[in-house]
């Protein structure tokens, strides 16, 4: 995983994290959304979601971006913000269809997943 935090406004911050995925499958998946809850120093500060998207086959790059406010932050994980270093937890899941004969979904999938990173802030 790829990922900064870039200045915005006085009390804005954007958080983009690249997720590499490996597609094993000679041909595409499809996902139908992936969303996304991130926590700084365990505080949760905000979610997002990404629709409609294709994973070809072999190893695909895709970018996430998060905009929080640091107004809403503890005064203790807005120190630690702060001084440039911070844990960062993204949770969420990827819901998948699953489709018969290729054709028609006939149910979705659900698969969870949670990335732990610690990230250096940039000002």
């Amino acid at each position: 995983m790829r990922r900064y935090c870039t200045y915005r406004k006085i009390d804005e911050y954007e958080l983009r994290f690249s997720l590499s995925i490996k597609n094993p499958e000679s041909t595409s998946i499809e996902v139908d959304y992936i969303n996304y809850r991130v926590y700084i120093e365990n505080e949760f500060v905000g979610e997002g979601e990404k629709p409609h998207f294709i994973i070809k086959h072999g190893l695909s790059n895709h970018t996430f971006s998060f905009i929080f406010s640091t107004l809403n932050l503890t005064e203790p994980t807005k120190k630690l913000f702060m001084r440039g270093n911070v844990n960062v937890t993204v949770k969420g899941d990827v819901i998948v269809p699953a489709k018969f004969m290729g054709l028609f979904t006939w149910r979705h999938i659900k698969i969870p997943y949670e990335i732990h990173e610690k990230v250096k802030i940039s000002l």
